[in-house]
């Protein structure tokens, strides 16, 4: 996936998991209240939390810079994969993701599925 730039938070979901995605609706309500015309710079996940950031009017950063946080302070409380309460993995066992007990349990799986996949794609030519 080619990562791009610009455009409000919504048009970057697919940067992070469909879990998530409300956060991002609610975080989009916010800015456009603020500045109307914000420009993402970059959504991702990273450490089991969400990231967003942007290119917004210098006035207006204290207030954003707020809001974002709200925003990733709820994504270590929210299932990244389904949106259900859920929590940071521990490091130790590799990439922290926030998910569901549900979703952390069958991860492995997933995971493995996931490189399955990839493997037999980049294969292909």
């Amino acid at each position: 996936m080619t990562w791009q730039a610009g455009g409000p938070v919504t048009e970057h979901k697919n940067y992070v998991g469909e879990g998530w995605h409300p956060l991002l609706d609610q975080l989009h309500e916010e800015l456009a209240a603020l500045d109307p015309h914000y420009q993402v710079r970059q959504v991702k996940e990273k450490f089991g939390g969400l990231r967003v950031y942007l290119d917004i009017d210098p006035d207006t950063w204290s207030q954003v810079s707020v809001i974002i946080r709200k925003y990733e302070k709820l994504s270590y409380q929210t299932c990244e994969v389904c949106g259900k309460p859920g929590k940071p993995s521990d490091p130790s066992m590799g990439w922290v993701k926030t998910e569901c007990p549900e979703h952390a349990a069958d991860r492995p799986q997933r995971t493995a599925a996931y490189w399955a996949e990839k493997a037999a794609g980049d294969q292909s030519v």
